[in-house]
């Protein structure tokens, strides 16, 4: 305890804290003389040069008054508007954005949480400016309409969304007396509307709630940063003890704590209602009475949503996946909702012929009965194993868990975190891992009787119900449903049902690790940072490279396999194809996939700009042997007629049709990059050109509706066998493997793909391999927009009847031959940190243009430009005339009368935000972040392993002569974002089919936005652009063999 006058009074709890193998930092705990809880961690990695911060306040949108719903939320927006100390509203964002930082906040039910970054230089300046905001907030009367605007905006952003959709028919039906039964997002109506007509101030009604809800005895600080904590400690106290101390009840305010959760009608226990997208769900809602202490001692969630998830065979999804073909996925989750309440949710994905049929689904609501009775009958040594199975699992995980790469994320969950008291601060790292609970048999089997059809709630989405069978409508998304009882007769079966001899508890998992020896010596950072990839095989079909770990001293590899074959990608029937093909093997070595995901082996595979790629990542033990059988079972799998029949192809076809159908559905603002790729990039295609050749409907000369069916079983078992003609493989070996330039590792993989693939190639085909294998290696360019030329595209959405439109504004600065010398790389980035605060701050904040407003660089592909998203109520054209404002007279106004000192200021931000970046070498956080990058420098063809220490060069690390100065940014700026003889632009407009919305933007169309060349026509405009060299080696591969 310290008692000195310059030092705030406080105490330290000692603490044994459970820490992972390597975990380095350090974690001290705290408690202020106001009863706020402090955790300080110091992490003296010296590449860890900036520190964050996070405070959690124990009380949220639960205990929103009943007349003003969304009031915790609004709070956290309006919070961030001004203190008396820091009276200016954006005072704080700017600091922050001065000094490589950043910051965000969420309202949760029970948490509001508040976090930032910044250089570790401006700490104590930016704690002091954070601080305030729960000292003298000003709640500024000039903001409260801008930011309720901003609140709307973000509830109309997620009225598409179908968790959203679904958790509000939830609420309505539960009894209104507990708080989740309420609207907690806000929106005008909730937040102006009718408050004013009620003449209630919501500014005075915001500042009373304040006062009664935030209080230093109820929030919880974490801080972490590179900093020593006993340099800083007493200045934090300092800062924070001025945090008044209201001594609030948490019981009180969470009065709600005994209330059970339970529907107004039992009887209405069947709920049909229409999804916005193409999905055919089945969920199975159990709400739950168990207290948080049973939860965190017992967790029986866990092991019974491990069994119902379960994959392999003798389980409920293999039964109604493989052998009746009538269910495409199947998940589990549980969600605590207060004190005593959890929900167990099964969602079954179903095919579209068995969602059709009532039969169908009353078999497998039977099904999932008897699954229950089947684990209800398991003894306690069988459970006792499954649990021991898991336990072992996450204790491994535990053991060799590794930093996350976000540390923001790491200190808003410990700040949240704090709040639990179920269990000891010894376990505040552990706590979320199932070995640190206790097996109890006779707890899992209590849980089993709930899930009982008695408790039970069904819930039947689908978008193709229609407006009659759906007479209900829920007032906040608009969603259509309809209530009615489980028929009687049902009813009884399910709770009668009888004994399905095709379930049985599943089998030992064999991929579970047993050997973590570390094979190479470890070494400090300064080696790490020499060390690149080494190509150890080259051959005309295949490169294995080769980077092993001798840092991060985890026993887990990396295996990357990019398969680069030009059939993939030559046209959009073959990327659907490939996808189609995917899909197909993955369900063929489901069992062994699901067993590896158990045992923390991740597989990944997808198409790429290249033909398609396999990532493989876990515990070295077993990943060899899993990538063997792997890839012996994918070079032979167009033979595999078990898989590769009718039945199985028109299922995972449907998949895909819904997944392309379904991407209209995603906000505005997530589908400008697919339509920027289709006119920018070589050989890519939208969704909606893959699914003309899905649906490709004609009417012939007799009026006749006719389909030719492009894609079939019999074009897909012909594209399967000539996948493999022109092929050539980039693989990567990273992490715990024998670091020699005989490396074994490499050995094995080279015997994999020869035996696997090339000893498969005729001589005919191993000829074409060769003679074309410039083409297949480097087989992707992108489109050049002509100087001088700005183009628009505009594209109406069909079915998508979001209030929101969006635009993508691209300023094109070239392709990714720039990375190469890499300074006009670094005068864009750069120029990033004079653009992206003010864009925020002018685009979203003071004109309230959308929720949704970004400004960041952009490359794709082979393409460098810089972007501006917005997502609006407002037309895209409106917001078009607003960018071109902006850039043209705010930011020109900016960049051309910047002060030395502000250019000083932004640079050193840039150089801060590149040294401490996790996905570059200065400061690869753990194994992974490592990996990816070198994987991405492979499949980009370019091999820049060193970009970023050119770009540290060129900003002036030391007196080289080639720094980049202030004139320079003016000039590229100039010619670049003004001079219309040589900048390049290309508008995206994704306009809304959305009636509601139709007024405001008829207005908007008198807007004058300038002069652009409307795209039509994509191929014509293509054919006025210049087509990007295929990207090459910066070097020869050649220089990669030695270490």
């Amino acid at each position: 305890m310290s008692t000195s006058s310059s030092t705030p009074i406080y105490t330290e709890l000692k603490v044994n804290l459970n820490k992972p193998l390597h975990e380095h930092r350090e974690y001290r705990f705290f408690t202020l003389q106001n009863q706020l809880e402090v955790l300080l961690i110091h992490d003296p990695d010296p590449t860890h040069i900036k520190s964050t911060a996070s405070l959690d306040v124990n009380v949220g949108s639960f205990s929103d008054p009943p007349h003003l719903e969304g009031l915790a939320h609004f709070c956290e927006h309006l919070l961030f508007m001004g203190t008396k100390m820091f009276p200016n509203e954006n005072d704080y964002l700017k600091f922050l954005s001065n000094h490589s930082g950043s910051s965000n906040a969420y309202t949760a039910t029970e948490h509001t949480n508040y976090y930032f970054s910044i250089d570790s230089n401006y700490l104590l300046e930016a704690l002091v400016r954070f601080s305030r905001f729960f000292i003298d907030p000003l709640f500024l009367k000039t903001c409260q309409d801008r930011e309720i605007i901003a609140i709307n905006n973000e509830n109309n952003k997620n009225l598409q969304n179908e968790h959203r959709r679904f958790n509000q028919i939830f609420k309505f039906l539960i009894d209104p007396i507990h708080p989740y039964s309420k609207f907690t997002t806000g929106n005008l109506d909730t937040l102006k509307h009718d408050p004013e007509s009620k003449n209630i101030d919501i500014r005075n009604e915001l500042i009373n709630w304040y006062n009664n809800h935030y209080s230093s005895n109820i929030m919880k600080l974490t801080i972490l940063s590179n900093l020593k904590i006993n340099d800083i400690k007493s200045e934090i106290f300092h800062i924070f003890n001025q945090i008044q101390n209201k001594n609030l009840n948490l019981s009180q305010i969470q009065s709600y704590n005994n209330i059970l959760i339970k529907p107004i009608n039992p009887q209405s226990n069947w709920i049909t209602y229409k999804s916005i997208k193409e999905i055919k769900s089945l969920k199975l809602v159990f709400p739950i009475n168990l207290s948080k202490v049973d939860y965190y001692s017992y967790n029986p969630f866990k092991t019974i949503s491990h069994l119902i998830g379960d994959e392999t065979d003798g389980t409920l999804l293999k039964y109604l996946k493989f052998n009746k073909n009538w269910s495409t996925n199947l998940m589990t989750s549980f969600q605590l909702v207060s004190e005593n309440n959890f929900l167990f949710i099964t969602e079954i994905l179903l095919t579209k012929s068995s969602f059709k049929n009532n039969e169908i689904i009353s078999e497998i609501l039977l099904n999932f009965f008897q699954y229950i009775k089947m684990l209800s009958s398991l003894n306690e040594h069988q459970l006792r194993r499954i649990n021991n199975e898991i336990d072992q699992i996450s204790k491994i995980n535990f053991r060799f868990k590794e930093n996350s790469s976000n540390d923001n994320n790491t200190v808003s969950k410990l700040s949240n975190d704090l709040h639990l008291n179920e269990f000891s601060r010894d376990h505040l790292l552990d706590h979320d891992y199932k070995f640190t609970t206790k097996f109890n048999f006779h707890k899992i089997n209590h849980f089993l009787k709930l899930l009982n059809p008695d408790n039970l709630l069904i819930f039947q989405g689908n978008n193709e119900f229609e407006g009659l069978q759906l007479p209900l409508k829920e007032k906040i998304y608009g969603s259509q449903y309809a209530k009615q009882s489980i028929n009687p007769a049902l009813l009884e079966n399910l709770k009668n049902c009888l004994p399905n001899p095709n379930f049985h508890l599943p089998a030992p998992n064999p991929l579970i690790p047993q050997n973590f020896d570390i094979l190479n010596q470890r070494h400090d950072i300064s080696h790490m940072m020499k060390r690149q990839p080494l190509l150890l095989r080259q051959s005309d079909y295949y490169n294995i490279w080769f980077k092993p770990d001798d840092f991060f001293g985890q026993p887990k590899g990396n295996i990357y396999l990019n398969f680069k074959t030009p059939i993939a990608n030559s046209s959009p029937i073959n990327q659907t194809l490939t996808a189609i093909f995917l899909e197909l093997f993955l369900l063929k070595f489901n069992d062994m996939i699901y067993f590896a995901k158990l045992a923390s082996i991740g597989l990944v595979m997808s198409r790429n700009t290249t033909g398609f790629n396999i990532i493989i990542q876990g515990f070295n033990d077993k990943i060899l042997s899993f990538c063997k059988s792997l890839l012996s079972d994918l070079a032979d799998f167009h033979n595999d007629t078990e898989i590769i029949n009718s039945q199985k192809f028109h299922i995972v076809k449907e998949q895909i049709i819904k997944s392309y159908m379904n991407s209209e559905f995603k906000e505005p603002y997530r589908q400008t990059l697919k339509y920027f790729k289709n006119i920018i990039h070589d050989q890519s295609w939208t969704s909606d050109q893959k699914l003309y050749y899905l649906f490709n409907e004609t009417i012939d000369e007799n009026s006749t509706l006719q389909q030719k069916e492009f894609i079939n079983l019999e074009s897909f078992k012909v594209f399967s066998k000539q996948l493999y003609d022109q092929l050539f493989i980039d693989v990567l070996v990273h992490g715990n493997f024998k670091d020699s330039i005989d490396s074994p590792i490499a050995d094995q993989i080279e015997k994999i793909i020869y035996s696997s693939f090339v000893n498969n190639l005729s001589s005919q085909n191993l000829d074409i391999a060769k003679l074309y294998l410039n083409q297949i290696t480097n087989s992707y360019r992108s489109y050049l927009l002509p100087k001088g030329k700005s183009y628009s595209h505009k594209v109406v959405f069909k079915k998508n009847e979001t209030p929101n439109s969006a635009i993508d504004y691209f300023i094109q600065i070239g392709d990714l031959k720039h990375i190469n010398n890499a300074r006009k790389l670094m005068m864009l980035y750069l120029l990033d940190e004079f653009i992206h605060e003010p864009a925020f701050n002018q685009l979203r904040t003071k004109e309230q243009l959308g929720y949704i407003v970004f400004a960041k660089p952009r490359m794709v592909h082979l393409t460098v430009g810089y972007k501006i998203i917005v997502q609006s109520h407002r037309s895209s054209k409106y917001l078009q005339s607003r960018i071109n404002n902006f850039f043209n007279n705010f930011m020109k106004d900016y960049i051309h009368n910047l002060t030395d000192k502000e250019f000083e200021v932004k640079k050193n931000s840039l150089r801060i935000k590149l040294k401490s970046s996790v996905s570059q070498p200065v400061n690869f956080r753990n194994l992974n972040s490592e990996f990816y990058f070198y994987a991405s420098k492979i499949l980009s063809n370019f091999y820049n392993f060193d970009l970023v220490f050119k770009q540290l060069f060129l900003l002036g690390f030391e007196d080289n002569g080639y720094e980049i100065t202030k004139q320079d940014i003016i000039n590229f700026y100039d010619e670049y974002f003004l001079n219309s003889k040589s900048s390049a632009k290309l508008i995206l407009h994704l306009v809304s089919s959305n009636k509601k919305t139709e007024d405001q933007k008829i207005k908007d169309l008198q807007i004058n936005d300038g002069d652009y060349d409307e795209i039509t026509d994509i191929n014509d405009a293509k054919s006025q652009m210049v087509l990007t060299k295929s990207p090459i080696p910066l070097k020869p591969l050649q220089n990669y063999y030695k270490l």
